[in-house]
């Protein structure tokens, strides 16, 4: 008896144990569930940071791409303003040596003022000579001829002179006055370019914002859509397990003599909404399906407008800088030969007044001759 009690006592201990473990067993088990659970929630986050993080990954590479962009336009419109400066420079360099020739020229007319000084000087020492012979008549006719001819000299050296002059500071002026105005000119194309610039910054920003609107407009149309058929499917579901409630509940209600029947039609019952269910899963999917195809169309349609927007700015930048370059260029080149046919002009002047000098110093010349081959 006592040997039978202890095997009870042993048996009901290992009972109690077997218990005890299959209750452990089963709280693991439903921590396993839980942890499942968990872990499938958690890969439903990661799957939804990592989305994320490929669409901020996307959205940077597009930022990065913009800065090049717009690096590169910076890039282009230095060397550009780099190429207007050298060839304003050098314009200047051309005004400067114009300049400098005139200065040359006017040095040039006052040395011959100065010959004509010398011979002046020799005039009045052949006048002092014709006084002391004044017992000839015919000398005394020269000399007054000479004086005439001397005064006529004299005034038109003096006139010529005095238009070379006037001459010279009106081109000074005129010089003076078109680099104040090309300066002007270069202020006005500094000022309009930046107010293009600006103006094309602005455009820009306008354009991104309304395509952000119409991309903020076109998801909440869409997400307004997807709760309007998910709530229609819900709906649709809810109605069909009423259906099949009452058609149990009529079918619980027939004749309890054909059970086989019933079981049939039980069996039947719980199969059709399965088949029935098929349907609206594969509508779910489908919608599904053409709510990720519009998505993605809006996607590529955003994508489309953006790079249309930027090429247009882009080919509009690049037109009005160009404009402008050249209208700068064709007016300097016109600055340019005005400047010369200037300057030939005033060169030919020069030649002219250098021709009557030497005109007049060979006529006083033959004068001063001819009075001493009479002297002797």
């Amino acid at each position: 008896m006592d040997e039978e009690e202890n095997s009870d006592a042993s048996l009901t201990h290992q009972i109690e144990q077997l218990q005890r473990e299959r209750d452990e067993l089963r709280k693991d088990i439903e921590q396993t569930a839980s942890l499942e659970q968990e872990i499938e929630s958690l890969n439903k986050k990661l799957a939804r940071c990592k989305r994320d993080k490929q669409n901020l990954q996307e959205d940077l590479s597009e930022a990065y791409r913009i800065e090049s962009q717009l690096a590169d336009l910076h890039s282009a419109e230095d060397l550009k303003n780099k190429e207007a400066e050298k060839q304003l420079k050098f314009f200047q360099s051309s005004v400067a040596a114009v300049f400098a020739e005139r200065d040359q020229a006017l040095m040039k007319s006052e040395k011959a003022k100065e010959h004509e000084d010398t011979i002046s000087q020799k005039l009045t020492e052949l006048e002092n000579s014709l006084t002391m012979n004044d017992m000839f008549l015919h000398v005394g006719f020269l000399r007054r001829r000479i004086r005439d001819m001397y005064y006529a000299a004299q005034w038109i050296s003096f006139r010529a002179t005095f238009e070379w002059y006037e001459k010279g500071l009106d081109i000074e002026h005129h010089l003076k006055r078109k680099v104040k105005s090309l300066e002007r000119e270069q202020i006005v194309l500094d000022d309009m370019i930046k107010n293009g610039l600006s103006t094309l910054h602005d455009f820009q920003k306008q354009q991104r914002m309304e395509v952000t609107k119409i991309l903020e407009g076109e998801t909440i149309q869409l997400k307004s859509i997807l709760v309007e058929i998910q709530n229609k499917f819900s709906q649709i579901h809810m109605e069909r397990e009423l259906k099949i409630e009452t058609l149990q509940g009529e079918k619980v209600s027939v004749d309890t003599e054909c059970r086989d029947v019933h079981i049939t039609s039980d069996i039947d019952s719980s199969v059709l909404p399965e088949k029935d269910d098929l349907p609206v899963a594969s509508s779910i999917t489908k919608t599904l399906e053409a709510s990720d195809g519009l998505s993605q169309a809006l996607e590529e349609k955003v994508a489309a407008l953006l790079l249309l927007s930027q090429q247009e700015e882009r080919h509009l930048l690049e037109s009005d800088v160009n404009k402008a370059l050249q209208k700068k260029v064709e007016e300097l080149q016109r600055n340019l030969s005005q400047v010369t046919n200037e300057k030939v002009n005033a060169l030919m002047e020069l030649a002219q007044l250098k021709e009557s000098i030497n005109y007049c110093t060979i006529k006083i010349d033959s004068l001063v001759n001819v009075h001493l081959l009479l002297r002797k």
